[in-house]
């Protein structure tokens, strides 16, 4: 197989992509939510905002046609990619790099990181967005998770995680939980091939390593999904329910946190979340 490195890095237009993926006989999985980036200035502001030094260890999740793991191999030490995708796995591979290392197989079940990999490590990639949740999730409750995750996603998942009070959701609580977050950029359909429907975003995450508060992950978790239960419901209702508790035993807990008994889930700061988990314990 052809080498993919021998193009010209970064600089793919559209038309130049859509002939390689005919080369390959390579079409985007809509199920594996495959959109293929071509647009060089967002590759670069990736790896800008992952802070990409020479001798990290950068980990890629669905490294597509190898447009950023080209990048990643130019510019860090160690480059690990997960690929389910035969075809996909085989053509990154080819390319032999001596910093590159291919790993098939589900991010979401395989090793994390693979084994032999240098630590600590980052992550950067432009990850499928049939399994963004999912992935991140396990990014950042993971014992052996990255010191920090930049990555290309949907619009709204971006926001979700950086979201402040009034706008929180279980996915907000559950990332800065563990780190902070902040927007790169923002990035249009027209960078993807093909294009999807939705606005993206590059988001990064510099993770703390373990936990911002002295918690117990799973119960604190669990209060904050009973709170989010049903995002239109006060918080005194859809906590009553979840912890099987009266509505102003609640109300209580809710003024000893300088709230409103009528206050909702997504108002809540971490801050607050962590005042209310410990009046809750005791």
């Amino acid at each position: 197989m052809a080498s993919l490195w021998t193009l010209p890095p970064l600089s793919m237009d559209q038309s130049q992509l859509k002939a390689l993926l005919a080369k390959f006989e390579i079409r985007p999985n809509k199920g594996l939510g495959q959109h293929f980036l071509h647009d060089e200035t967002v590759i670069a502001d990736m790896l800008e905002a992952a802070d990409v030094q020479s001798g990290d260890t950068i980990l890629e999740v669905g490294p597509g046609l190898g447009v950023l793991t080209s990048a990643l191999v130019q510019r860090a030490g160690q480059v690990v990619v997960y690929e389910l995708d035969e075809k996909l796995a085989s053509l990154i591979e080819s390319q032999q790099a001596e910093n590159l290392t291919v790993v098939r197989g589900d991010a979401l079940e395989l090793p994390l990181p693979p084994r032999g990999t240098t630590l600590p490590y980052k992550v950067v990639a432009n990850i499928p967005y049939s399994i963004t949740g999912a992935l991140i999730r396990r990014l950042i409750t993971s014992p052996s998770g990255p010191s920090s995750i930049t990555l290309l996603v949907q619009k709204e998942v971006a926001e979700r995680m950086c979201a402040k009070p009034g706008q929180m959701s279980v996915l907000s609580v559950a990332v800065q939980l563990h780190g902070t977050a902040h927007i790169a950029r923002l990035v249009p359909p027209e960078c993807f091939w093909p294009a999807p429907k939705v606005d993206s975003a590059v988001v990064h995450v510099d993770l703390a390593g373990g936990l911002m508060f002295d918690v117990e992950e799973r119960d604190f978790m669990r209060l904050v999904k009973f709170g989010f239960a049903q995002k239109r419901k006060q918080l005194k209702n859809t906590m009553a329910a979840g912890l099987r508790i009266e509505p102003t035993e609640v109300e209580r807990y809710l003024t000893a946190v300088g709230l409103t008994p009528t206050a909702r889930a997504q108002e809540l700061s971490l801050a607050q979340w962590k005042q209310l988990y410990d009046l809750i314990e005791k």
